[in-house]
C-alpha cells in the first residue's frame, strides 16, 4: 500500500485589522509604532486608511467587508489566518458636521460584530497632545489641535511627510502618553455599553489600541525606544 503523505499547513500568524478614517495621519503613526515594536515578524497587522469612507457607518461596514474577504482568502491559504481582532478608528469631530446621530448606531454595530471601536473627541490629534500634556486643552476640531502640535512637535500637517514627522516626535514618549490616556475620565457606563466607547469630553480611546499593540510585542529594544523601562517596573496599563 502506498503510504499517505500528510499535508503540512504552516502555522499562520495572529492577524489583526485596523481600519482608520484618515488616509495618512493614523496609518503612518500606526505603521511607525508597529515597526518600532518589531511586530511584523510575529503578528500580521493590516492597516487600512484607503476604504474611501470617513463616516462612522461606512467605516464599520468597510471593516466588515474586509474581514469577510480575509476569511475567504484564509480558507484557501496555507499562510493567512482570519482577522482575530478588528479595530475601527474614527473621530467624533465638531458638533456641526452632522456626524453625531450616526456615531452611536455605528458603535452598536461594531460591538455586535465584536469589533473594537476607537473614538476620539474631537479627533485623533488629541492622542498626540497627550504625549506632552496630562490633559488636552478644550478643542472642538482637529484644526484647533494644530497650534498645540506645532508648538510641541515643531510642525504639523496632514500630508504623508507631516504624518511621519509627528509620529517620529511622538514615539519616544509613548509610555507617558499611555499613562495620560489611561488617566482620562471621559468614558462612562460599563465597558459593554455602546456609550462607554464614545468620549463625553475632549479625549481619546487611542490608548486602548496602542496598549494592545505594546502588549503583543516582546521586543524589549523597541519598547525602550518608546520610553519603557524594561523590567519589573515596566508600565503595562
Amino acid at each position: 500500500m502506498t503510504p499517505r503523505h500528510k499535508s503540512h499547513r504552516r502555522p499562520a500568524r495572529r492577524s489583526i485589522l485596523i481600519v482608520c478614517e484618515g488616509a495618512e495621519t493614523e496609518p503612518q503613526y500606526l505603521r511607525s509604532l508597529i515597526r518600532t515594536l518589531g511586530l511584523s515578524s510575529t503578528v500580521d497587522v493590516e492597516i487600512r486608511g484607503d476604504t474611501g469612507y470617513t463616516d462612522p457607518t461606512g467605516l464599520v461596514n468597510a471593516a466588515l467587508k474586509l474581514q469577510q474577504d480575509r476569511g475567504v482568502k484564509a480558507r484557501a491559504s496555507n499562510v493567512l489566518s482570519p482577522f482575530e481582532e478588528v479595530w475601527v478608528v474614527f473621530d467624533v469631530e465638531h458638533p456641526g458636521n452632522g456626524r453625531g446621530p450616526a456615531i452611536a448606531p455605528a458603535v452598536q454595530t461594531a460591538l455586535a460584530r465584536e469589533f473594537r471601536p476607537v473614538l476620539s473627541y474631537p479627533s485623533f490629534e488629541v492622542w498626540y497632545i497627550l504625549h506632552s500634556r496630562v490633559n488636552p486643552p478644550g478643542v472642538a476640531s482637529s484644526h484647533e489641535c494644530e497650534p498645540y502640535l506645532r508648538t510641541c512637535a515643531g510642525g504639523y500637517s496632514k500630508d504623508r511627510n507631516g504624518a511621519l514627522q509627528i509620529a517620529t516626535w511622538a514615539l519616544p514618549q509613548t509610555r507617558q502618553a499611555l499613562e495620560n490616556g489611561h488617566r482620562q475620565a471621559i468614558f462612562s457606563g460599563p465597558a459593554t455599553a455602546p456609550t462607554f466607547h464614545i468620549p463625553d469630553a475632549v479625549g481619546t480611546a487611542v490608548h486602548r489600541l496602542v496598549q494592545a499593540l505594546v502588549d503583543m510585542s516582546s521586543d524589549d529594544a523597541g519598547k525602550l525606544q518608546l520610553g519603557f523601562a524594561i523590567g519589573p517596573d515596566t508600565f503595562r496599563g
